[in-house]
């Protein structure tokens, strides 16, 4: 008698079935994976960016009992692009935008060291002579120190990237004694096909600025649910962004300005 059993393993058509929906779930999955990995990439340059921060602070003639200057500087800036050109170029652009012209052609961190070292020197020549000065005809420490203590912000990020646009905002603020100091924001609008900044004369054609006055005041009211302009002008600043432009109102205290009016 044969003690071995013969087994014999049938695959039946529904198990079929099963594999067959299996794979085509698998292969419709790598291919949304796919088109998302693409679609991630459709913006020009595939660009990433990193930061170089700093916080420096620096008294006269190096005594900390002294006033002193304070920098803060987060420069954010291109380091990988499918298009060396384009990221070089973007380079050259946000470096004269926040710290001149003198410094285009270096690398940011060396800018950002030598722009560091610079406001330092050139602080402490200026104003050492002249505290030194006062210090001798000072009637309390008090009554001269808060008019050398100085401060410098630059502030950088990149607040729009898509497809051929690209916003580089610049916040920037300073201090050099008397009464207040220096709020500045400024827009780069990059069109990275033709590597240059838009301006509004790019978008807009004819005498555009009392139109798009009253419409860039309507859409503040709106956004502010107010009927009057009275009623927002306490307000310092106020943004109204959109994916085209970057317009940015400052609301001075004395009267409110669009940035054209000059």
């Amino acid at each position: 008698m044969n003690d071995y059993i013969n087994v014999e393993f049938k695959e039946e058509p529904l198990m079929k079935k099963q594999y067959v929906s299996l794979l085509a779930i698998i292969l419709a999955t790598s291919g949304f994976l796919f088109s998302c990995g693409d679609k991630m990439n459709k913006n020009t340059g595939a660009l990433e960016f990193d930061s170089i921060q700093v916080n420096e602070t620096a008294h006269l003639f190096g005594d900390t009992a002294k006033p002193a200057c304070n920098l803060t500087i987060n420069f954010a800036y291109p380091v990988k692009s499918t298009d060396n050109k384009l990221k070089d170029s973007l380079n050259s652009y946000f470096i004269a935008a926040c710290f001149g012209e003198g410094y285009i052609g270096e690398k940011p961190a060396q800018v950002v060291k030598e722009y560091t070292e610079h406001y330092v020197k050139e602080y402490r020549t200026d104003l050492e002579p002249m505290y030194a000065e006062d210090e001798k005809n000072k009637e309390s420490e008090g009554s001269i120190g808060a008019w050398y203590s100085y401060y410098k912000g630059i502030e950088s990020h990149v607040q729009l990237y898509y497809k051929n646009l690209l916003v580089y905002r610049i916040n920037y603020n300073e201090y050099t004694g008397g009464a207040h100091g220096i709020y500045m924001t400024t827009f780069l609008n990059m069109d990275l096909i033709n590597l240059r900044p838009l301006k509004l004369d790019d978008i807009f054609t004819g005498d555009y600025k009392e139109a798009l006055t009253d419409l860039l005041w309507n859409q503040l009211m709106a956004d502010k649910k107010v009927t009057a302009l009275p009623e927002i002008l306490p307000r310092r600043k106020t943004s109204i962004w959109t994916k085209t432009a970057s317009p940015f109102i400052i609301m001075y205290m004395i009267s409110p300005r669009m940035p054209w009016d000059r």
